[in-house]
């Protein structure tokens, strides 16, 4: 292999860029989304790290399971999943960082999350495919909830807007999304679970 043919492959192309930086842009809605105020006023997402962290991976989860699904744009789905994953993993270091995470044992953090994220995703992914409202409730129970005690509408109505999101996601065209362009999901609801 030559050296300049050894320097080719260390340059991302200008696709794997272009796919990097429309994840970034899907990514910062996505977590806008994520910290909208009444996911935790009514739906009773504990409003820190950890219950941050849940609402992020929940929502970046139904993305990722819409993107999966997608037949129609399936190349580009892929690559948007694939690199919106990587762009969730850089932010959880940065996050960890910021907090004073030494740099020593970012890494074994960082792998903590990521094998979060994935037993999370795993468990919403068959409820969502089936749209088994009590299996994506049980886990949002386990997941988002940590198990702690709460109103079983409570988490009905978080299960709900689970499901609302998804349908939502499936609106947005892949070339849209494989752009960086997401729009913003506006609901309401009340820990009863009625919309609004």
């Amino acid at each position: 292999m030559s050296v300049l043919s050894f320097l080719a492959t260390l340059i991302p192309s200008t696709r794997k860029l272009q796919m990097l930086r429309a994840a970034h842009d899907v990514y910062v809605t996505i977590v806008a989304q994520a910290r909208q105020p009444f996911l935790y006023i009514d739906g009773g997402i504990e409003d820190d790290v950890d219950g941050r962290f849940d609402s992020i991976v929940l929502h970046v989860a139904l993305m990722v399971h819409r993107l999966d699904v997608d037949e129609a744009g399936k190349t580009e789905a892929e690559a948007l999943a694939h690199e919106l994953i990587g762009v969730f993993n850089d932010d959880m270091d940065r996050n960890l960082r910021e907090m004073g995470v030494g740099d020593l044992s970012v890494g074994k953090h960082v792998k903590k999350m990521a094998q979060a994220f994935f037993g999370r995703f795993n468990a919403y992914r068959e409820a969502l495919k089936t749209r088994d409202t009590v299996a994506l409730n049980d886990a949002i129970h386990r997941n988002v909830y940590r198990g702690r005690d709460v109103d079983a509408a409570q988490i009905e109505a978080l299960g709900e807007y689970a499901m609302a999101y998804r349908d939502f996601l499936d609106t947005q065209e892949t070339q849209r999304l494989a752009a960086g362009k997401l729009d913003m999901f506006d609901y309401a609801f009340t820990s009863k679970g009625e919309t609004s």
